[in-house]
């Protein structure tokens, strides 16, 4: 039975409340006047959050028949998730439902294997399973069975946005599949105090700044309300590598139709950032050939633009050196659109190698994981530009290197880009614009 409830995955989720509106509330603070906290002299927040907690906890319960759960009770966790109820409401709530009874806990353990090599007789310590949280069962009669599922609403703040996640994560390697895996929450914590002062503050405040203009599209009513345009920064291995910005309403499709306080909306995007940026880093530093495309400088100009650039961004990325490349990589090949080019170009990967290694000698002799470490540039670039637009009351939003604004703030796009790039060192960058009509 011990293993079966274990096994139970009915995760809580520390986000929800029963607001008034719910059919439910009445019962629900009646049954949370039992605790004890209502009848207290508190703060109105000290009952609030206590509330909150009761109710996501009494909400997972009752979702499934097996009236198990598990939740975060790692304070570290905790702080780095940023929960929208405190770590110490949900934990003293289930503290206090142990003590009335109404919750059991569970804790997963196994024997330490070193002692079935030991013959002292000495006791050994258990550990817990790796990935395994503690359970909590409201046992039979316990008044948390409420026998139907409660209504309940996200805990909202005070923009009116739902808890989206973590707006600062940290994964252990690239994304698969579409899937990160689990953030590396002790090695984001280690340095938390800088952290959330030099990283976390700033996307906050971007965070909060869009949430001051009016975004609208077509194919999303409410395109803001619950957190489509909140960024994310996600680094990949420590916070030194890759940091780009990330949130749900970046498909170039989607882009063309959407407006900014009225106004049609202006791509200012920095032309061959990789490059830019290479050419002007203390490691790689060099002369930029003076053309209009960057893509097509020199032996380059009679290859296909879309082939080199995706190249470029394979020979940043790769712990193999481009002249030591015998085949075409693997990413181009397996991708048919760009299979289709290479085929009807006819042109040999000896070709297109060759052509790269000429052009642009610095991609032969890259300094050790350069890539992920130009793309933190490059969204601390970012950063610094969108900061600027939105501190001077003008609404916009980023994709990795590219500024959107509305059509009528485009020089000012520009300007904060040119700021940007001296504020980390850079010359002024070469822009292109895209209009949406």
């Amino acid at each position: 039975m011990n293993d079966m409830i274990l096994d139970t995955n009915n995760y809580c989720s520390p986000i929800y409340t029963v607001d008034q509106s719910s059919p439910h509330y009445e019962a629900v603070w009646k049954l949370f006047g039992h605790l004890g906290w209502s009848k207290e002299q508190r703060r109105a927040n000290f009952i609030q959050g206590r509330f909150n907690a009761f109710s996501s906890i009494l909400h997972k319960l009752n979702q499934k028949s097996a009236y198990v759960f598990s939740t975060d009770l790692s304070k570290m966790s905790h702080t780095v998730r940023g929960w929208p109820i405190s770590y110490d409401c949900l934990t003293q709530t289930i503290k206090r439902l142990e003590e009335l009874e109404w919750l059991a806990r569970h804790k997963p353990e196994v024997e330490n294997q070193d002692s079935l090599f030991d013959f002292t007789g000495a006791e050994k310590p258990t550990k817990r399973p790796r990935g395994k949280a503690d359970r909590f069962v409201a046992p039979e009669g316990s008044p948390l069975r409420l026998g139907y599922e409660l209504t309940v609403v996200p805990i909202l703040d005070k923009q009116g946005r739902h808890h989206i996640g973590p707006s600062i994560c940290l994964y252990a390697k690239g994304n698969k599949n579409g899937d990160r895996g689990s953030l590396m929450v002790e090695d984001l914590y280690a340095d938390w105090r800088e952290t959330k002062q030099h990283i976390k503050a700033p996307i906050d405040r971007i965070n909060n700044l869009i949430n001051q203009h009016d975004y609208q599209h077509p194919d999303y009513s409410n395109l803001n309300k619950w957190g489509e345009l909140q960024y994310r920064r996600q680094f990949i291995g420590s916070l030194q590598r890759y940091g780009r910005l990330h949130n749900n309403f970046q498909n170039e499709s989607n882009r063309k139709m959407l407006t900014i306080d009225g106004s049609s909306i202006a791509e200012v995007d920095v032309h061959a950032s990789a490059l830019q940026i290479l050419a002007g880093h203390s490691e790689t530093k060099f002369t930029l050939p003076d053309v209009e495309d960057l893509y097509q400088a020199g032996q380059l100009q009679n290859l296909n633009r879309e082939i080199i650039k995706t190249l470029v961004q394979v020979v940043l990325n790769s712990s193999k050196p481009l002249l030591e490349r015998k085949y075409w990589p693997k990413s181009i090949t397996d991708d048919e659109e760009k299979k289709a080019l290479i085929e009807g170009d006819g042109i040999p990967w000896a070709a297109y190698r060759d052509a790269v290694a000429t052009t642009y000698p610095s991609l032969t002799n890259l300094p050790k994981d350069f890539g992920m470490r130009l793309f933190r540039v490059e969204s601390d670039i970012i950063v610094y530009s969108m900061l600027q637009l939105l501190e001077a009351g003008i609404g916009c939003l980023s994709v990795h290197d590219c500024l959107v604004v509305p059509n009528d703030k485009v020089e000012e796009a520009k300007k904060a880009f040119v700021n940007a790039y001296a504020q980390f060192g850079f010359k002024p960058p070469k822009l292109k614009i895209d209009y949406a009509v």
